[in-house]
């Protein structure tokens, strides 16, 4: 009797660890597609044709830092592919997709910060 009763508890732990151990894949596809949904969606590839350059001529750029912070706030734009900056001529240079951004939106980015930002012609 009491070797029924510990081989009917064994199974019964073995039984409750196996339903633990795949308690997920018993999840609704709705779970599924709500991790999918908190995925952000993949981007978009760059076509060379819409890369464009720009030179900023910046004002107020002290010293190494201020670049530093320019370039920082740029790229954290969308469509800044690089940003070089030339502290001592007061010059940014900025490589941007035309489709996501243009000159006036980096002016402006670059002139929040405190500088005063305009593109070269």
């Amino acid at each position: 009797m009491k070797m029924k009763l510990a081989l009917g508890s064994c199974l019964a732990a073995l039984g409750l660890a196996t339903a633990l151990t795949f308690s997920p894949a018993l999840a609704c596809d709705g779970d599924k597609n709500a991790k999918a949904a908190d995925k952000p969606a993949p981007a978009r590839p760059v076509v060379a044709a819409n890369v464009v350059a720009v030179d900023m001529k910046v004002g107020g750029m002290m010293c190494e830092s201020c670049g530093e912070k320019i370039k920082s706030a740029l790229a954290k734009m969308d469509g800044i592919m690089t940003v070089d900056v030339n502290q001592a001529g007061g010059l940014v240079s900025v490589k941007y997709d035309k489709t996501k951004t243009n000159p006036q939106k980096i002016a402006k980015a670059i002139s929040a910060l405190g500088f005063k930002a305009s593109a070269e012609a």
